[in-house]
C-alpha cells in the first residue's frame, strides 16, 4: 500500500525533528551547525526548532 511508506516517512521526519530540537535546546548546538551536519539550510532548522514545520 502507498500509505505505509508515507506513514513511515512521516514518522522518520518527526523523529528527526525531535532530535534536532534536542540537539539545539539540550546540547546547545547552533542552528547552522545542525544544518551543516544534516545538509539542511539553517532557516529550515530554525523552522523545525520553532515549531513552524
Amino acid at each position: 500500500m502507498l500509505s505505509d511508506p508515507v506513514l513511515s516517512y512521516d514518522r522518520m521526519k518527526t523523529e528527526r525533528d525531535e532530535k534536532i530540537k534536542e540537539a539545539h535546546r539540550r546540547y546547545g548546538y547552533r542552528l547552522a551547525e545542525i544544518g551543516r551536519y544534516l545538509d539542511l539550510h539553517y532557516s529550515t532548522v530554525s523552522r523545525i526548532v520553532s515549531g513552524d514545520r
